[in-house]
Protein backbone atom coordinates (compact mmCIF):
# COMPACT_ATOMS: atom_id res chain seq x y z
CA UNK A 1 0.00 0.00 0.00
CA UNK A 2 1.56 3.53 -1.24
CA UNK A 3 0.25 6.83 -1.43
CA UNK A 4 -0.47 8.15 -5.09
CA UNK A 5 -0.88 12.00 -5.66
CA UNK A 6 -1.82 12.34 -9.45
CA UNK A 7 0.62 16.23 -10.55
CA UNK A 8 -0.94 18.27 -13.24
CA UNK A 9 0.90 21.09 -15.58
CA UNK A 10 -0.97 24.16 -15.61
CA UNK A 11 -0.17 27.22 -17.21
CA UNK A 12 0.94 28.44 -13.78
CA UNK A 13 3.37 25.58 -13.08
CA UNK A 14 2.59 22.39 -11.17
CA UNK A 15 -0.38 21.38 -9.54
CA UNK A 16 -1.42 18.56 -7.04
CA UNK A 17 -4.38 16.80 -7.69
CA UNK A 18 -6.19 14.57 -4.55
CA UNK A 19 -4.30 11.86 -2.17
CA UNK A 20 -4.91 8.12 -3.04
CA UNK A 21 -4.20 5.37 -1.15
CA UNK A 22 -3.07 2.58 -4.41
CA UNK A 23 -3.14 -1.07 -2.93
CA UNK A 24 -1.02 -2.94 -5.07
CA UNK A 25 -0.60 -7.10 -5.66
CA UNK A 26 2.49 -8.90 -7.20
CA UNK A 27 2.56 -12.45 -7.94
CA UNK A 28 6.04 -13.09 -6.92
CA UNK A 29 5.96 -17.09 -7.66
CA UNK A 30 6.38 -18.64 -10.50
CA UNK A 31 3.13 -19.97 -11.55
CA UNK A 32 0.50 -17.86 -12.68
CA UNK A 33 -2.44 -17.10 -9.41
CA UNK A 34 -5.94 -15.33 -10.31
CA UNK A 35 -6.66 -12.08 -8.11
CA UNK A 36 -10.35 -11.89 -7.66
CA UNK A 37 -10.98 -9.02 -4.53
CA UNK A 38 -8.08 -5.88 -4.34
CA UNK A 39 -8.97 -3.64 -1.86
CA UNK A 40 -8.90 -2.34 2.00
CA UNK A 41 -9.80 -3.83 5.42
CA UNK A 42 -10.33 -3.24 8.75
CA UNK A 43 -9.27 -4.51 11.89
CA UNK A 44 -12.47 -6.65 12.28
CA UNK A 45 -12.62 -7.97 9.01
CA UNK A 46 -14.81 -5.60 7.17
CA UNK A 47 -13.55 -4.16 3.72
CA UNK A 48 -14.00 -0.65 2.40
CA UNK A 49 -15.92 -0.92 -0.80
CA UNK A 50 -16.56 1.81 -3.30
CA UNK A 51 -19.68 1.78 -5.61
CA UNK A 52 -18.23 4.49 -7.86
CA UNK A 53 -14.69 4.43 -9.55
CA UNK A 54 -12.69 6.35 -7.71
CA UNK A 55 -9.42 5.14 -9.93
CA UNK A 56 -6.27 7.38 -9.33
CA UNK A 57 -6.84 9.82 -12.62
CA UNK A 58 -4.46 8.35 -15.76
CA UNK A 59 -3.98 4.97 -13.63
CA UNK A 60 -7.51 3.01 -13.81
CA UNK A 61 -8.10 0.41 -11.49
CA UNK A 62 -7.15 -3.43 -12.73
CA UNK A 63 -10.66 -5.11 -13.93
CA UNK A 64 -10.70 -7.81 -11.52
CA UNK A 65 -10.54 -11.01 -11.71
CA UNK A 66 -7.51 -10.77 -13.52
CA UNK A 67 -4.83 -13.75 -13.90
CA UNK A 68 -1.21 -12.93 -13.17
CA UNK A 69 2.33 -14.54 -14.22
CA UNK A 70 5.62 -14.16 -12.24
CA UNK A 71 5.69 -10.38 -11.84
CA UNK A 72 2.85 -8.65 -12.81
CA UNK A 73 0.84 -6.57 -10.37
CA UNK A 74 -2.55 -5.53 -10.48
CA UNK A 75 -3.48 -2.05 -8.42
CA UNK A 76 -6.92 -0.49 -6.92
CA UNK A 77 -7.10 3.03 -5.68
CA UNK A 78 -9.09 4.84 -3.53
CA UNK A 79 -9.10 8.43 -2.22
CA UNK A 80 -8.11 9.51 1.00
CA UNK A 81 -11.54 11.23 1.36
CA UNK A 82 -13.57 8.83 0.19
CA UNK A 83 -12.05 6.60 2.92
CA UNK A 84 -12.12 9.19 5.61
CA UNK A 85 -15.80 9.75 4.86
CA UNK A 86 -16.89 6.01 4.89
CA UNK A 87 -14.97 5.89 8.32
CA UNK A 88 -16.50 8.49 9.95
CA UNK A 89 -19.97 7.74 7.85
CA UNK A 90 -19.64 4.32 10.02
CA UNK A 91 -19.03 5.68 13.55
CA UNK A 92 -15.27 5.72 13.46
CA UNK A 93 -14.01 8.74 14.11
CA UNK A 94 -10.69 7.58 16.19
CA UNK A 95 -7.53 6.10 14.70
CA UNK A 96 -7.85 3.22 12.84
CA UNK A 97 -5.55 0.54 11.07
CA UNK A 98 -5.78 -0.19 7.67
CA UNK A 99 -4.93 -3.00 6.06
CA UNK A 100 -4.30 -3.86 2.06
CA UNK A 101 -5.63 -7.16 0.79
CA UNK A 102 -5.88 -9.42 -1.68
CA UNK A 103 -7.88 -12.45 -2.45
CA UNK A 104 -7.06 -14.74 -4.83
CA UNK A 105 -9.47 -18.04 -6.67
CA UNK A 106 -7.39 -20.68 -4.72
CA UNK A 107 -9.56 -19.04 -1.49
CA UNK A 108 -5.92 -17.57 0.06
CA UNK A 109 -6.46 -14.00 1.49
CA UNK A 110 -3.44 -11.84 1.33
CA UNK A 111 -3.18 -9.46 3.87
CA UNK A 112 0.21 -6.39 3.99
CA UNK A 113 1.23 -4.34 7.12
CA UNK A 114 -1.49 -1.72 8.44
CA UNK A 115 -1.37 1.89 8.29
CA UNK A 116 -2.28 3.56 10.96
CA UNK A 117 -5.07 6.94 9.69
CA UNK A 118 -7.22 9.28 11.34
CA UNK A 119 -10.38 9.38 9.51
CA UNK A 120 -10.76 13.02 10.23
CA UNK A 121 -7.57 14.01 7.87
CA UNK A 122 -8.12 11.56 5.78
CA UNK A 123 -12.29 12.97 5.04
CA UNK A 124 -10.71 16.77 4.88
CA UNK A 125 -7.15 15.68 2.09
CA UNK A 126 -7.43 17.14 -0.81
Amino acid sequence: MTTAVPTYNTINGVRLGERYVKVEATNVGHRPVTIKALGVQLPGGQRLASLVSTAIPGIPDTQLPVTLSDGQTAHYGISYANIGRALLDSGRSGKILLYPVCDDTAGDVHKGEPWEIDPVEYAQAQ
